[in-house]
């Protein structure tokens, strides 16, 4: 079951915001970082990498299933499709 956040913290000193045991930590939603992020890949043709978060995402962006709070004051996951999303509002969908 799936119940605190992750405690890993990525090499840019923010914490990640999935979820603890996840295999795979969420790309940083830092908005300076996922900036960052999305002008590497551009710069080296890879816009549509899957790693990236889809644009205008970010900690601040508010979870598109509940509209109640931002992406960073929850645990977080990432879908393939590069959506994210709380992990208790995808768990309620599902």
């Amino acid at each position: 079951m799936i119940r605190e956040n992750c405690v890993k913290t990525h090499a840019c000193g923010h914490p990640c915001r999935g979820f603890f045991g996840e295999p795979e930590c969420l790309p940083c939603l830092n908005p300076e970082c996922v900036r960052e992020a999305r002008e590497r890949a551009e710069a080296a043709g890879r816009h549509d990498d899957p790693r990236l978060l889809l644009p205008d995402t970010d900690e601040n962006t508010f979870c598109s299933i509940c509209w109640v709070s931002g992406l960073g004051s929850e645990p977080c996951i990432k879908l393939g499709c590069r959506h994210v999303f709380h992990v208790k509002c995808i768990k309620q969908i599902i």
